[in-house]
């Protein structure tokens, strides 16, 4: 029997690192990532609805006579727009949280008329259905470790951060 140095040495002496690669990414399934990587950017990259409904700053909006919409914002779109205040935007998920909102309430949640939103008071809180800027994923930290066996999660995720 053999000491665990002597077994580590014998391994070392009667193996070889192999070499990195840089292949493509539609490549790589199966492979083993050889250094690790960092995030380069904040994902996700602003503030974003995590679902389909009305960007609405709670602070600032009064709920009495229906709250005027007053604009769109749409999953694609990068630029944060200032929310007027008093008023809503119908937002997509995905989509930017406009600049001055606080809260997103889906969209089962409120009634539209005539242009007026209508919300609940139970329903109208902040901090509601928004992922903040790199919530699920700050620039600069580990994304993924080195000797990581690639799948397809790992791939499409890599692919994501670009």
């Amino acid at each position: 029997m053999i000491g665990v140095d002597e077994a580590k040495k014998i391994i070392n002496s009667n193996t070889v690192k192999l070499e990195s690669e840089l292949i493509p990414l539609n490549k790589a399934l199966g492979r083993v990532l050889y250094t690790d990587v960092f995030a380069r950017i904040d994902t996700p990259p602003f503030k974003q609805a995590a679902m389909d409904g009305y960007a609405f700053n709670t602070e600032n909006t009064s709920r009495a006579l229906g709250i005027p919409l007053s604009g769109l914002s749409e999953a694609g779109n990068t630029q944060q727009h200032p929310l007027l205040a008093g008023t809503t935007q119908r937002i997509f998920t995905g989509a930017p949280v406009p600049l001055g909102a606080n809260t997103v309430i889906m969209q089962e949640k409120v009634q539209v008329k005539n242009n007026l939103v209508w919300v609940e008071p139970i329903d109208f809180l902040p901090h509601l259905n928004i992922r903040e800027q790199g919530s699920q994923l700050a620039k600069d930290n580990l994304a993924v470790p080195a000797n990581t066996r690639l799948h397809a999660g790992i791939i499409s995720f890599l692919a994501g951060m670009g």
